[in-house]
């Protein structure tokens, strides 16, 4: 895991949310699996970029994505310029001071955020100078179409809006 502290400017981003408390899910793990890889390509990043993981030649899904967790909702998102379909819910990200935790490149994400989760949670945080700003939870994931790309060059990052104590 890498850190850094950031100065993040506002950033609005377009999506789809989806409520997860209260709503049956056995954690955020399953949520985040549902939206991101449906197996009936009727997942999240599907109807952002009207693409499909793994379509030859499609490039459309490469990039940055964003998970947003915030207010018992997630979001799957990106920036303006990266999305194909029309009618997404919008969420600005707040400029502020921002802990961000990096992974190796190469994991798989439902293997490599629950590993960061814990390590920013039930080690850094409380021995950190810092506190959590507010419930925002940022996933940041760099993501290719390919899959050959992807297994070798994908990797993730999680930013925690944060303040000193």
């Amino acid at each position: 895991m890498v850190f850094r502290i950031i100065e993040l400017p506002e950033t609005e981003l377009f999506g789809i949310s989806e409520q997860y408390d209260g709503e049956g899910y056995n954690n955020r793990e399953e949520l985040r699996s549902k939206m991101w890889w449906s197996s009936d390509n009727t997942a999240v990043p599907n109807k952002i970029c009207c693409a499909k993981w793994d379509e030859k030649g499609s490039t459309e899904l490469d990039g940055v994505w964003y998970g947003i967790w915030q207010d018992g909702r997630y979001m799957i998102a990106r920036e303006r310029a990266d999305i194909k379909a029309g009618n997404m819910e919008t969420r600005v990200l707040p400029a502020g001071t921002y802990a961000t935790f990096k992974t190796e490149r190469g994991g798989n994400a439902w293997d490599e955020f629950p590993k960061l989760f814990e390590q920013i949670f039930d080690s850094w945080l409380p021995s950190s100078g810092y506190r959590q700003k507010s419930n925002l939870a940022i996933e940041v994931l760099h993501l290719w179409t390919d899959r050959e790309v992807r297994r070798k060059n994908r990797w993730y990052e999680v930013w925690i809006p944060v303040e000193p104590k």
